[in-house]
């Protein structure tokens, strides 16, 4: 079957109702700052201010769980359609994703920094030896070692957070989404699908990149940066159900 960055975009069409689903869905991004900026050119700014972050938490954990509602209904059937915004049940699984989410960043968090100490001790050890034997200036050797330390403590990250969230589509269970033993089984025993979905996330990165100048660099296509970023979120989670099917996740959770 194979990652697709292509059809992780394209797919997004396949459902009848994408250009309605992508709309609220932008819509819902696009208004927090909507209240931001209403909150600069009117009296009542602090109330204003405080409508805002009230409403960008709430839509916040209502996008958060219509994407991940989303990635499990894709990837427990076959069907490419989206979540529906209707839903009973998306605020729950936003909150539930946004709660196990802080509890993931604190292990995240604490990992990165035991990793980036040792290994960046390695790499100043390493550099002060290089010195004797080359011509090369320390700090130039330990801007590089640190730069690969960096590139490496992000990337194994990454791995685990794809890990984590597509766990967590198979049954939208929070401790799924904490089961680190699990998923560093998951990423050994398919370690190309998991280096292939890395690839395919910093391709999508730099398209993502470049179409966000694009439209930033004029007023009127600036109004589409939210409807952008929403759609960006759902073809991240078409990437995820590619990467779940390709392995079949679901064994996992049996």
């Amino acid at each position: 079957m194979g990652i697709s960055l292509a059809k992780a975009i394209t797919s997004v069409k396949e459902d009848d109702n994408y250009i309605l689903k992508i709309t609220v869905g932008g819509l819902l991004t696009a208004f927090p700052f909507i209240l931001c900026i209403l909150a600069f050119v009117h009296d009542k700014l602090i109330s204003l201010i405080i409508a805002s972050i009230a409403a960008m938490i709430f839509s916040g954990l209502y996008i958060t769980g219509f994407v991940f509602e989303t990635g499990n209904k894709q990837l427990n059937t076959d069907s490419p359609d989206m979540a529906e915004w209707k839903n009973a049940g998306l605020l729950k699984t936003g909150l539930k994703t946004a709660a196990v989410y802080f509890v993931y960043s604190i292990i995240i968090l604490i990992f990165s920094f035991i990793t980036g100490f040792i290994v960046g001790l390695l790499a100043v050890v390493s550099a002060l030896l290089l010195k004797s034997v080359s011509f090369v200036p320390t700090d130039i050797i330990l801007a590089v070692l640190s730069n690969l330390v960096g590139i490496f403590v992000g990337l194994t990250v990454a791995l685990f957070i794809n890990a984590a969230f597509t766990s967590f589509m198979v049954n939208l269970k929070m401790g799924d989404m904490l089961a680190l033993k699990k998923h560093y089984k998951i990423i050994c025993e398919n370690s190309h699908a998991s280096w292939t979905l890395i690839g395919k996330m910093i391709l999508y990165a730099i398209l993502f990149s470049l179409i966000s100048l694009v439209l930033a660099a004029f007023v009127v296509t600036s109004a589409l940066l939210p409807f952008l970023y929403f759609a960006a979120c759902v073809v991240y989670i078409n990437l995820l159900v590619q990467y779940g099917k390709e392995i079949n996740i679901q064994k996992y959770f049996v």
